[in-house]
């Protein structure tokens, strides 16, 4: 309507003035001209050198709807929307805060369909467009800005979500958060501040800083829980403690078997998540590496010197390594998500048969799983070549959610946390170091504790947790306990020494020194008693108590 409105009057304006000036030579051209003048609306009429008809009031007064039609178009799709999402917003309470849209943040939004969610994003953000089909409110511009999180209403927020491909704008956001809730935080609960950090080095460093602790003001009011994570650490851990029984494929009295294709960050973390696990004979994993770079395999031999002392490495580097002998599984742990794809095709080639499971860590696009297991006729879809992918990216998304309040694990933590308390006589907590209060790193390893369960229950009774749970009568014999809490005790070394720790004779928290850095028959009974407490925990969760 607006563009029929401005042609028809530019339509009727150039037939409609008449120029009298006989001074004038190109008259259709100061037609043009004229004609084009009255889009300025407040044209004057030259009567020495023109004509005037009706006809140009007409054409004067469809140019000026043209106009009205414009700005109405404007104030209805621009302006209002705007303000309407902003008033909005303004009275949000509880809601979620998500900086950043990438595959990570669209997993985060996927699962929670019925949330209150704003999202802070750029405005040539790829993903902008896929919002407009969900309840969710965007704020266009600069997350870390104070005032676009202002309008976000991150003051009354339950918890923000910062994942953006940029670790330092990342910490950035973090802080500007950190600020405005110390100085007007109006919800009586701290914020949960989720920040990604893909450097696995830089989180180690930002999680001893106090902008990732639990921060109080004078009043000791709670505003703010600072929690770090990353995709291939958190989306491994998850998806190993959710695929265990296909990774932990052990015949009885045989040593466990594993090859890694790819020396990767995702290698790191996968030894990392499965070097303390033993058989319940005691017999620890032995990983192969296939690995063609011998610089690399030689930087990750000096870099993580302490994993001799868990479990045998052996490097390889031709294909006989496939064939040569049957593993427990084969983890694909390539970079590269369509090479991880093709390699475990090849691998599947190589070894002649279905047997052994193999599992893809990859953080490739949403559909790569829904694509690659789709039957057709003649072609067998990966899960039935035993060929399991693992999205790093769904992962993450999944345990992030398991750490809210609300979920299992988190209140299992804080449970583990509570068994080491100290207690007065009337079983009184005698310190005022609830679990809320706790670093986040110590936090962490109270997580990584429970997560752990997943792993132990499978290794002790060849099921998975939620299959071991339907069954009420679990015997637990105490050589079963002896040997996880062995296992209990190596998993809490490796986290230790993966994080900078080292024995000393005398614990120091600030210089990462720790007494119980030994081997299990130096510890002391009480110590012991603590890894004990933990397969307790395991058994009292397995049976639903």
């Amino acid at each position: 309507m607006l563009c029929t409105f401005a042609i028809t009057g530019v339509i009727i304006a150039q037939f409609s003035f008449e120029i009298k000036d006989p001074g004038v030579h190109n008259k259709w051209l100061n037609r043009i001209y004229e004609t084009f003048r009255l889009f300025s609306l407040n044209y004057q009429f030259d009567w020495l050198k023109m004509k005037y008809n009706k006809y140009i009031d007409l054409a004067r007064w469809l140019i000026f709807m043209s106009y009205i039609l414009l700005a109405g178009k404007f104030i209805f799709t621009v302006i209002i929307p705007k303000y309407i999402t902003f008033l909005t917003i303004r009275f949000y309470k509880n809601h979620t805060v998500i900086c950043g849209l990438n595959s990570v943040s669209m997993e985060l939004i996927k699962k929670n369909p019925n949330a209150k969610i704003v999202v802070i994003a750029q405005e040539d953000n790829q993903y902008t467009e896929s919002l407009s089909q969900r309840k969710v409110k965007l704020i266009v511009g600069d997350a870390a800005d104070e005032i676009i999180l202002a309008l976000a209403s991150v003051k009354t927020a339950k918890k923000i979500y910062i994942l953006t491909e940029n670790d330092k704008k990342n910490v950035d956001i973090a802080q500007a958060t950190f600020s405005i809730c110390k100085k007007n935080r109006q919800v009586a609960s701290p914020l949960k501040c989720y920040t990604l950090i893909n450097d696995p080095v830089q989180k180690t460093i930002l999680k001893d800083v106090a902008l990732f602790k639990y921060a109080v003001d004078e009043g000791e009011k709670f505003f703010f829980d600072g929690i770090l994570f990353n995709i291939d650490e958190a989306g491994i851990k998850y998806g190993i403690k959710r695929n265990i029984e296909k990774i932990w494929a052990v015949e009885s009295g045989k040593q466990p078997e594993i090859l890694i294709v790819g020396l990767t960050e995702k290698t790191r973390n996968v030894i990392l998540n499965l070097a303390h696990c033993t058989t319940m004979d005691g017999q620890q994993i032995h990983f192969y590496i296939w690995e063609n770079d011998k610089n690399k395999s030689e930087n990750f031999s000096k870099n993580n010197e302490f994993l001799n002392d868990f479990v045998k490495i052996t490097f390889v580097d031709s294909e006989k390594a496939v064939t040569d002998r049957k593993y427990s599984s084969i983890l694909v742990c390539v970079d590269n998500h369509l090479k991880s794809i093709e390699y475990s095709s090849n691998i599947r080639y190589l070894s002649g048969n279905n047997d052994t499971n193999i599992l893809v860590f990859h953080d490739g696009f949403d559909c790569l799983n829904e694509i690659l297991n789709v039957k057709e006729k003649n072609i067998l879809p990966f899960y039935e070549k035993n060929i399991f992918l693992i999205n790093t990216f769904e992962e993450t998304v999944n345990y992030v959610l398991e750490l809210d309040e609300e979920g299992e694990i988190e209140k299992w933590a804080e449970e583990a946390h509570n068994m080491w308390r100290e207690k007065d006589e009337n079983g009184n907590f005698v310190k005022n170091d609830e679990y809320k209060k706790n670093a986040e790193h110590f936090k962490q390893s109270n997580r990584n504790q429970v997560l752990d369960f997943y792993i132990k229950a499978y290794i002790a009774f060849g099921e998975t947790f939620e299959n071991v749970q339907k069954n009420a009568n679990i015997a637990c014999s105490e050589e079963m306990k002896e040997v996880l809490g062995k296992m209990e005790h190596r998993r809490w070394e490796i986290e230790k020494y993966a994080d900078g720790w080292k024995f000393g004779t005398k614990r120091n928290n600030e210089f990462k020194i720790h007494t119980d850095l030994q081997e299990w028959e130096n510890l002391s009974e009480e110590t012991k008693d603590k890894d004990f407490n933990a397969i307790n925990l395991m058994l009292k969760k397995l049976q639903n108590r």
